[in-house]
C-alpha cells in the first residue's frame, strides 16, 4: 500500500483547506478524504498504519498523494516530535507544504473558530492573550520552522498574502515547487472555504452572532509585540518582506 509523498503541515487557518481543495483539481495529485487525517498526531500512530495506506489505495498514477494536517506544523512536546515521525516514516524526499499568515490575524480568526465550536463564549471584542488550543504557540512560526528544517531542508513556504492576493500565481508557484505541469485551470482556484462571514448566522449551536469578533486595540498591541522577534527572523529565514505583519491596526490605515 502507498504512503503519502506530500503534506500540507500547516498551519491552522492559513489557507490550508483552500490549498488541499485547489491541488485536489490536479490529475496528477490525490487528496485525501477528508483532509486532515490527524495520522501523526495518534500516540498510537504505528499501530494504525494500514488504516492510513489505506486512504491512498485509491491514488492511482497520481504523482502526489496529499494530506493536509495543519496541526503538524508546531514543535516537539515531551516525546512527541511530528516532524521526526512524518521523516522516519515518510522519508526525506517527502514534499513538505506550510503555509504562513500574519499571526495576529491567524490568532483572531483562531479564536472565532473555537467561539464558533462552542469551546470559548462569543464576544464581539477579543481582549486575552491564551495559549489555550495553542493559539499563541502556533504561530511562532521561525521557531517550528527551524525545527521542521531539520528534517525538511528544502521545505515549502506559502504564504496567506498571496492566496488573497493572487490565487492563481500561488497555485503556479505551489505547483513548480512540486516540479509538476500545472493543469488545474484558472477559473477553479477562486473559491473560498471555511469563510466565517457566511457561518456567522449558522453557528453549530443555533446562536446567532451579530457581528464577527474582532480583537481589542491593545490585545493587538500586546500580540504585535510577542510575535515581532519571530516575524523578523522568518523574513530573514525566507527572504520575504513581512514588515507589514502585526502591524498596530491604526497602523493599517496610515498612509505609506
Amino acid at each position: 500500500m502507498p504512503l503519502p509523498n506530500l503534506l500540507i503541515a500547516g498551519c491552522q487557518k492559513c489557507g490550508t483547506t483552500w490549498l488541499h481543495h485547489c491541488l485536489n483539481k490536479s490529475s496528477h495529485v490525490f487528496g485525501s478524504t477528508p483532509k486532515e487525517l490527524n495520522y501523526f498526531n495518534s500516540k498510537s500512530y504505528l499501530q494504525k498504519q494500514d488504516a492510513y495506506e489505506q486512504v491512498f489505495a485509491q491514488a492511482g498514477k497520481a504523482r502526489w498523494r496529499m494530506e493536509s494536517t495543519p496541526h503538524y506544523f508546531r514543535l516537539p512536546e515531551g516525546k512527541q516530535d511530528l516532524a521526526k515521525r512524518v521523516y522516519d516514516l515518510l522519508g526525506p524526499e517527502t514534499k513538505i507544504i506550510v503555509m504562513l499568515r500574519d499571526p495576529v490575524e491567524r490568532y483572531l480568526s483562531s479564536y472565532t473558530h473555537h467561539m464558533m465550536q462552542g469551546r470559548f463564549e462569543y464576544t464581539p471584542l477579543i481582549d486575552q492573550a491564551t495559549d489555550q488550543y495553542r493559539m499563541l504557540g502556533l504561530g511562532d512560526y521561525a521557531s517550528i520552522l527551524h525545527h521542521w528544517q531539520r528534517y525538511f531542508p528544502k521545505l515549502g513556504v506559502f504564504f496567506y498574502d498571496d492566496l488573497e492576493r493572487d490565487p492563481v500565481r500561488l497555485t503556479n508557484d505551489v505547483m513548480s515547487f512540486l516540479n509538476t505541469e500545472n493543469d488545474i485551470p484558472d477559473a477553479e482556484v477562486s473559491f473560498r472555504t471555511n469563510d466565517k462571514a457566511q457561518k456567522q448566522i449558522t453557528l453549530k449551536n443555533g446562536q446567532v452572532w451579530g457581528t464577527l469578533p474582532s480583537l481589542d486595540p491593545d490585545l493587538r498591541m500586546e500580540l504585535s509585540s510577542y510575535y515581532r522577534a519571530e516575524i523578523r527572523e522568518l523574513s530573514a529565514m525566507t527572504g520575504r518582506s513581512l514588515a507589514h505583519w502585526a502591524l498596530p491596526e491604526h497602523a493599517l490605515n496610515e498612509p505609506s
